[in-house]
């Protein structure tokens, strides 16, 4: 799949003027939530987003028209049609590309009403599918969805997710056989003490549900979290090297997630 140049991410409302702007579309908001069983998730989703876009900047959400935009398979009536020939402001156009690929059916995407705990999501990921999560509460679009962000760009950070977890069908293989591992080191219990620990926990539910990498890049992190977690335990700095003691109780659990060696010895993602 193409590469994607452009801006890297997605703006944030501010705080101070989601209470405005909740009043000026919660009755549209309503609206479009009595259509989703009319419309298709991702065109759902788009109206969702240009709502917000729209109200928040009404003189330049629109940054003007893509040329030689891919409109294969796209209804012109559709507002997918819009998305994939237009540029919105202050999104990334990962976001463009993941609704328009979400509607070909090429982006396994699940829209749900509430967010997913990690371990669900971890689930999700490991069958190939990832999440969009709508907001349609007065008080949900008024604030910070968990004190971290609005829903606006709640929606855009699903959608960027979801278009890194399938931009690579190579790189996607390698983080399911990764999420694999973790699902099985959390079902045989090697991680029942690591994830007694608050910060080890906090680490690892990140790992597997918000963090796109290559696998290889998650299991480093995932080494080092685990590695920082039996350091914390003896009271020891982050940066210290593990004792023997300790490291033998490191090393039972990351050899206990490795795979047989390969007879090629290939390189495998697991830790």
């Amino acid at each position: 799949m193409k590469k994607l140049l452009g801006k890297p991410r997605f703006k944030i409302i501010p705080r101070e003027l989601l209470p405005e702007i909740a009043q000026k579309i919660y009755p549209e908001l309503l609206v479009l939530q009595s259509q989703m069983e009319k419309l298709h998730p991702a065109e759902l989703t788009a109206h969702y987003l240009l709502l917000f876009l729209k109200t928040w900047k009404p003189k330049t959400w629109c940054e003007g028209s893509i040329p030689h935009a891919d409109v294969k398979n796209i209804h012109e009536n559709s507002i997918i049609y819009f998305i994939a020939t237009n540029r919105l402001r202050l999104c990334s156009p990962r976001i463009n590309r993941a609704l328009v690929e979400w509607y070909r059916g090429n982006y396994s995407i699940l829209l749900l009403p509430n967010i997913p705990t990690a371990k669900k999501l971890l689930a999700y990921q490991i069958n190939g599918k990832r999440v969009v999560n709508l907001f349609f509460g007065k008080e949900e679009i008024a604030s910070y969805i968990h004190d971290e962000r609005d829903a606006f760009s709640f929606v855009c950070h699903d959608l960027m997710h979801a278009d890194h977890f399938f931009e690579d069908r190579l790189i996607q293989q390698t983080q399911i056989e990764f999420y694999k591992c973790m699902r099985e080191a959390e079902e045989k219990g090697f991680l029942k003490e690591p994830l007694a620990d608050p910060v080890f926990k906090t680490q690892w539910e990140y790992l597997i549900s918000d963090m796109n990498a290559h696998g290889e890049h998650l299991k480093q992190a995932f080494q080092a979290f685990l590695r920082g977690y039996f350091l914390r335990s003896i009271g020891k700095y982050e940066s210290d090297t593990l004792p023997v003691s300790t490291l033998d109780e490191y090393n039972k659990i990351i050899y206990s997630l490795a795979p047989p060696p390969s007879p090629r010895g290939s390189e495998s993602v697991c830790v």
